[in-house]
C-alpha cells in the first residue's frame, strides 16, 4: 500500500459506517472524484451494487448521487455479490466502470467501497491517487451532461448463468449434498441458487440476513458452523463465502477445512493433469512455502506479489497466465473470470475433486504445509516499537533463516493493526524463530513491549 494514499487500502476504502471516512459527505465526494477520474470512450454508465449491511443503502444513495452529479448514468443492481459486479464490467462495454459497497469479511459495523475498472480491473495506485485528489474539489460535469440514476434487475440472472457456465460442457453436480454458508451477504440468494441450478442438493448457511449479522459466525471467515453442519449432516462437502462473495473455502465430509493455497494446489494439479495449465501461478507474501515447493515439485513457477488481490490480478495479466490467489480464499480463475469469484473457484476445485476421485479430505495430504503463526498487533503497540524497527529485525533474522523458516511484517489493509507472519518447516524451528525475533526486539528496544502477544 502506498504511504502517499490517505483512503485507500488494499482493496477500496472502508472504515466503521457513520464515521469518517464512512459518512454521506465523505461518500458523496468520493462518488464525483471517482466519476470525474474516469476517461469515458463508448459510454458513461456505471453498474452500482451492494451487500447486506444496513448502512448499505445510506453510502449507495451518496455515491449515486455524487456520480451522476458528475454527468454518469448511475446503474443500481441491489444486493449483487462484488464478483458479479467486476464480471459485469468486463463483459458489458455499456459499463465504464462498477462500483461494490462492502466491507467484505469485515464485521457488520463496518462498510466501504470496491472499484472496478475497464475488463473488471481493480484501479492501480496512480488511479486511486488521482481519486484521492479530487475530493473535495470543484467540478464540471462531463461533457456537460446530467447524470441519472436507474436501477437494473437482470444482473443476477446473467451472473447464475455465468457461473454455470464455468463447468466443462455437459457437466453438472447431480447427486452431491452440499451445505452453502453465505455469511448472510452479498451472495444469499443467487450463490445457493446457482449450485440448486446445477443439479446439487443444497442445505444452506447464512442466508437470512438483516442489515447487522453479515459475517458473523458464518461464513468463510467463521467457519465452525458450516463444520458441524458438514459433519452432522453426512454432507459430500461443504462451501463457505465471504460476506461479498469473492473469498471462498471448502470442508470435506468429515470436517477438515481446504483455504485458499489448499484450492489453489486442487485447481493447479488438476489443469495439469487435464493439459489446460497455462504458466505458472501468483501468490502473495502470505502463501505457505510449502505450497511452492509442492508446485515446484510439479514444475509450475510460482511468483509472489505484495498482499491484495489487484496485484495478483495485475501481475497475471503481466505475465499471462490464469490461475493465483491468496491463503484467505482470494483465487483467480482468469480463464473462466477477470476477478476473485467465491463461486467460479469454489466450482473449478469441486471439479479438481471430482476428477480426482479420491476423498476431499486426502487433498491435504498431497502438498506438506510449513507452520505458521498470524499476529495481529493493534497499531497503538505498534507504535511504541515503531514499524521501520518491527519491519527491520524481521527482515534481518528472516535472512539468517536461509530456506527454513521466514517472518514477514505489513500493514494490514483492511484492518488496523499490522500483520506479522512466522513460517517454518517444523513446529520446533517456528518457536526458536518466534523466540529469535521477540528477544531480538527486546535487545532493540530495552523492554519486552511485545511478550503479551508471544
Amino acid at each position: 500500500m502506498s504511504l502517499t494514499k490517505r483512503y485507500f487500502g488494499s482493496d477500496g476504502i472502508r472504515g466503521k459506517a457513520h464515521e469518517p471516512p464512512i459518512t454521506p459527505e465523505f461518500i458523496y465526494a468520493l462518488g464525483v472524484a471517482f466519476a470525474t477520474a474516469l476517461e469515458p470512450q463508448q459510454g458513461r454508465r456505471i453498474l452500482v451494487a451492494r451487500d447486506t449491511r444496513s448502512s448499505g443503502e445510506m453510502i449507495e444513495a451518496s455515491l449515486a448521487k455524487g456520480m451522476s452529479d458528475a454527468g454518469f448514468e448511475v446503474c443500481l443492481a441491489g444486493i449483487l455479490p462484488s464478483p458479479a459486479v467486476g464480471w459485469k464490467v468486463a463483459v458489458d462495454s455499456d459499463y465504464i466502470a462498477g462500483c461494490s459497497i462492502t466491507a467484505s469479511h469485515n464485521p457488520p459495523e463496518y462498510n466501504g467501497v470496491k472499484f472496478f475498472l475497464a475488463e473488471g480491473n481493480k484501479p492501480d495506485d496512480a488511479f486511486e491517487l488521482a481519486v484521492e485528489s479530487g475530493i473535495g474539489t470543484r467540478f464540471k460535469r462531463h461533457g456537460g451532461h446530467r447524470g441519472r440514476v436507474t436501477r437494473v434487475s437482470d444482473c443476477e440472472t446473467h451472473y447464475s448463468e455465468f457461473c454455470r457456465s464455468s463447468l466443462p460442457e455437459g457437466m453438472n453436480l447431480d447427486g452431491l449434498h452440499l451445505v452453502v454458508d453465505c455469511a448472510n451477504g452479498a451472495g444469499y440468494r443467487v450463490v445457493p441458487a446457482i449450485f440448486e441450478a446445477l443439479g446439487a442438493r443444497v442445505e444452506c448457511l447464512g442466508v437470512s440476513p438483516n442489515g447487522h449479522n453479515i459475517n458473523l459466525q458464518c461464513g468463510a471467515g467463521q467457519h465452525e458452523l458450516l463444520v458441524d453442519s458438514v459433519v452432522s449432516s453426512r454432507a459430500d462437502l461443504g462451501i463457505a463465502i465471504d460476506g461479498d462473495g469473492d473469498r471462498v473455502l471448502l470442508v470435506s465430509q468429515n470436517g477438515v477445512v481446504l483455504d485458499g493455497d489448499d484450492l489453489l494446489f486442487m485447481i493447479a494439479v488438476d489443469q495439469l493433469q487435464r493439459g489446460v495449465f497455462k504458466g505458472g501461478i501468483v501468490g502473495t507474501p502470505m502463501t505457505n512455502t510449502g505450497l511452492v515447493k509442492a508446485l515446484a515439485k510439479r514444475g509450475i513457477p510460482f511468483e509472489r506479489v505484495q498482499v491484495g488481490d489487484r496485484y495478483v490480478q495485475a501481475e497475471l495479466r503481466k505475465r499471462g497466465w490464469q490461475l493465483g490467489g491468496e491463503n484467505s480464499g482470494h483465487i483467480f480463475c482468469l480463464q473462466h473470470s477477470p476477478v476473485c469469484d467465491a463461486v467460479i473457484s469454489g466450482l473449478q476445485a469441486i471439479l479438481a475433486w471430482l476428477n480426482s476421485r479420491i476423498q476431499l479430505a486426502e487433498w491435504k495430504k498431497e502438498w506438506q504445509p510449513w507452520v505458521q503463526r498470524l499476529i495481529n498487533l493493534p497499531f497503538p503497540v505498534v507504535q511504541s516499537v515503531g514499524l521501520p524497527r518491527l519491519i527491520d529485525t524481521a527482515n534481518r533474522l528472516s535472512s539468517g533463516f536461509k530456506e527454513n523458516a521466514r517472518i514477514m511484517v505489513r500493514p494490514s489493509g483492511t484492518e488496523p493493526v499490522i500483520r506479522v507472519l512466522i513460517e517454518a518447516e517444523d513446529c520446533k524451528q517456528l518457536a526458536d524463530c518466534t523466540d529469535e525475533w521477540f528477544a531480538g526486539l527486546k535487545a532493540e528496544t530495552g523492554q519486552d513491549i511485545l511478550s503479551e502477544y508471544k
